[in-house]
């Protein structure tokens, strides 16, 4: 396919188009030059969409200059697998809230989610530490006291 570029002139508010194959002279509607049958089918196409107004409901991402807060996506996950199940589990749910709250122009609730998101990987943290200290004090006592037992 050829690309056309076309010039138009406004003559008593009427768009004439102008071919660059041969500068013929065409009609603004016309969807072919007239004389060397060049396509203006795209440059009309073109000039449609930049008339257009401008949907108020199509998404606009935020004009602000505040910066995404951190996810703590990957830390939530990874607490989650080795340290305290539910709390990871909550802690990958207010992570994934982050993200899609910053792009719907939500910065408030955005950074609400990232520090929720953050205590709940320390707090999944710590129980998973705490955790697994009482149980290796659990499996010495025992072993102890089977031995003192003679079990």
């Amino acid at each position: 396919m050829v690309q056309i570029n076309i010039v138009s002139l406004q003559k008593n508010s009427h768009i004439m188009l102008y071919c660059q194959q041969c500068g013929h002279q065409n009609n603004d509607d016309a969807r072919f030059c007239s004389r060397c049958g060049s396509s203006f089918v795209a440059a009309n196409q073109q000039r449609q969409i930049q008339e257009q107004p401008e949907n108020p409901f199509a998404y606009k991402p935020p004009q602000t200059q505040h910066q995404m807060p951190p996810t703590y996506l990957w830390q939530s996950i990874v607490v989650t697998l080795l340290c305290c199940l539910p709390l990871g589990v909550i802690a990958i749910i207010f992570a994934s809230q982050v993200e899609s709250r910053y792009n719907i122009g939500d910065i408030e609730g955005a950074q609400t989610s990232s520090n929720r998101a953050r205590n709940l990987c320390i707090w999944s943290l710590v129980a998973g530490l705490v955790g697994g200290i009482l149980y290796f004090i659990l499996i010495f006592v025992v072993e102890i006291g089977g031995a003192f037992l003679g079990i």
